[in-house]
This record gives structure tokens, sequence and C-alpha cells, in this order.
């Protein structure tokens, strides 16, 4: 996203917190340096928010059938070449390392070399999954017996290996609480990470005044504290399934609390940092990295239905993404052409209080018990013809049976 939106040159970058003007070229420090061929762009934020958001408008509808193709041909197909369609059609690079090597390579390329580079890795990865990914633990041609035994013993009979083709029980997932509530934390999370991830570069720029390879080396700092808390939060919350020391449902919710809750926190502090670059970013650090704890409460979906897992997870995308381009043009329409920090506190308040939503329904009603609907299981014509003479059978030996008892009397 870095690469496609950015301010027109013949107005050098202005930041409140420094009262620079229009009139001061000769900063450097302070202002984008942006190359000729940039003049046809706008500084128009409702625009740059269609412009960013435009990638989620195709790709959420991608969501629901990918769930839906992945149960029926497996993971491993439907992730792998969606994957390599975005690399081909010009997918990112990691988040972490996006806006530092864009930055770079935007200076050193131009805009367009980004894509190419990005489409390049994304390549790379699928050659990797194609020959190293398997759908189930008995497909997996190097894994040891004793590692298959394991896993699918405690998989148990909540998994469903036979190849069955079974209809969706779609009333009972879209009626079910702990799945709406788990669907609503998810957009909440979404929402407040796009937020960040997206508007980040903006707001550094625009309030504190710093350059596109500022902004490009501090975005990606948070990424990578977040990487790093995720897997740390991961490996806690197995230690405390492992040793029993919480339940399965108290552990996504500490989790979901870590991703959701302390985000709304450290972002309603953003909100009041002002002209403190440092307590900025502090709070934009602490709210990235709590976020990492997001990859313990995905696992939720499986915990209430695995053998839809896939499914929901669709359903899941399709919903939280949405945040994909909402949020941009949220916040073009609270900073179009007034890009004060007030208007940007009135941005930071208004996400903490959906994250804060996001994580105290969770609290209130997540949980990971196994759905009863997880077992469901579709009825032929064949099967029903049989159910219904069945029935009709019972009825006629419970009439025999009152037809005897009448005669005895």
């Amino acid at each position: 996203m870095v690469a496609i939106v950015v301010p027109p040159p013949e107005i050098v970058m202005v930041a409140q917190c420094n009262s620079m003007t229009q009139d001061n070229k000769s900063s450097t420090n302070n202002s984008l340096i942006l190359p000729n061929d940039y003049q046809n762009y706008t500084n128009e934020y409702q625009e740059q928010g269609l412009a960013l958001g435009s990638y989620f408008w195709i790709y959420i509808f991608s969501q629901i059938p990918g769930g839906i193709f992945a149960k029926k041909y497996g993971a491993k197909l439907v992730f792998g070449m969606g994957n390599l369609l975005s690399a081909l059609l010009g997918g990112p690079v990691g988040i972490g390392l996006t806006y530092p090597i864009s930055a770079l390579i935007i200076n050193l390329l131009g805009w367009e070399a980004v894509f190419y580079f990005g489409s390049l890795i994304g390549i790379i990865w699928y050659l990797a999954w194609y020959f190293l990914a398997f759908d189930t633990p008995m497909e997996h041609p190097r894994i040891s017996e004793k590692e298959r035994t394991y896993i699918l013993n405690n998989l148990e009979t909540s998994v469903d290996y036979s190849g069955e083709n079974k209809s969706v029980p779609w009333r009972k997932v879209f009626t079910s609480v702990p799945f709406l509530t788990l669907l609503i934390a998810n957009w909440a999370a979404c929402m407040g990470f796009y937020v960040l991830i997206m508007e980040t570069p903006t707001y550094l720029a625009q309030v504190h005044g710093w350059s596109m390879n500022e902004t490009g080396i501090l975005s990606a700092f948070p990424n990578f504290s977040t990487m790093i808390f995720g897997w740390l939060a991961a490996q806690f919350c197995d230690w405390l399934i492992r040793t029993e020391k919480m339940t399965i449902t108290n552990t996504r919710k500490l989790a979901m609390f870590c991703a959701l809750g302390m985000p709304a926190i450290m972002i309603f502090g953003l909100s009041f940092s002002g002209c403190h670059p440092i307590i900025a970013i502090f709070f934009l650090t602490s709210a990235f990295t709590v976020f990492g704890a997001i990859s313990s409460s995905f696992a939720n979906i499986v915990d209430i239905s695995p053998n839809y897992a896939s499914i929901l997870l669709g359903i899941t995308g399709f919903v939280a993404n949405t945040c994909g381009f909402i949020s941009p043009l949220f916040v073009g329409l609270m900073i179009n052409n007034n890009q004060t920090i007030e208007r940007w506190q009135l941005v930071f308040i208004t996400t903490a209080i959906i994250l804060g939503v996001g994580s105290f329904s969770y609290q209130m009603w997540g949980t990971a018990e196994l759905q009863s609907w997880n077992n469901y299981q579709s009825i032929t014509s064949n099967d029903n013809t049989e159910i219904i003479e069945n029935k009709l059978n019972s009825k006629r030996k419970k009439l025999s049976s009152d037809e005897e008892t009448i005669i005895l009397e």
C-alpha cells in the first residue's frame, strides 16, 4: 500500500507539530522527496481511501468460496493457488518488511518495482508450499509414524477424515452464539489493525513530519515486535493448556484480551500523545506488539468446529476483511483536508472503542467448546427414504401392539 498513494510533489509535506510551512522548501528532514512522475497524484484523502481499500473489494469475495473449496479439495491446493495468483497479479511482501523495503525500492527503482519484487517472493513461496505442505497427516511422506499417531489420537473423533461430502449446516452456523461472537471479535481486531497498518505512515508524516524513509523504517519495527510477541504468546498459551493451568476457553479469552483489549488501551493513549513522537511511537509499538496474540485466538475456529473450520474461516475472512476498505474510507472521511491532531485523535479514539467492544463481547460469550453441529450429517434421498420407512414401520408396530391390547381386554 505504500507504493500506491503519495502526496503531490508541488506541496512539501507540512507537519503540524513542527509548524512547517509550504514555503520552507529547504527542509529535508521533515519533507517528502518525491519523483517527478508523481505529479498526477491527488492529495484528497477520501480518494486515497478508495485506492487503499480497492484491493479488498474483490478479495473479500474469495473468502467463503475459498473455505468451501478448501473443505472439498484440500487446503494445500486452495491456499497455495490463492497465494500464487496473488503473487502473479502483484502480491505483497511480508508486512514487517513491506515498509522499509518498499521505501528503498521506490527511491532506487521506482514504485513499479515494488510489485515485481513482491510477486517474485510469492512465486518462490508457492514452490516451497507445493512440495512441502500436505492436507492431512496420512498424506505426509516424511512424517514419522509416532508423530502421525500422536496427531490423530489427539484429534480424537472431532475431525472427520472419511472424505464424505457432508452438507454445511448453514442455519446452525449463522445462529451459533460462539461463532457470531468470534465473528464480531475478529472484525474489531481487523478494524484496529488495518487502521494502524494503513494509516500509520500518513499519521507520522502529517503530524510529526517524518519522511518516507523514516516512516518506512519506523512502521516496520512494530510488525517485527508483533511477530515475536505472537510466537511467545502461542508458546505461553500452549503451556497453559498443556499443564491445565487454564481451560482452553479461558486461554482463548486471555489471548483475545491481549489482542483486542490491550491495543484498545494503547490506541486510546496514542490519541492523547499530541506532539510527542517518542510517546506516540511507544503507544504505536505497544499496540502492534500485543496484536500478535491474535494468532492464539484464531484457533478458536478449530475449537468449536474442526470439520467446518475452513468454511468458518472463510466467513470470518469475508466479514473481517471488509475493514480493508472501510478503515481507509473512515480515516479519509475524518481527516480529509483537515489533517490536524484533533482529527487524528478522533480516529484513534473511535478505533479504541471498536476494539474494546470486540474484546468485551468475546469475554462475555466466547467459548472453545465443541459445537453440536460439528458432527452434522447430510441426508441423501436414499437415506431420507429409509428414515421415512423406519418411522412408518415403527408406527405400524405400535398400532399392531395397540390392537392386540384392545383384543385382550
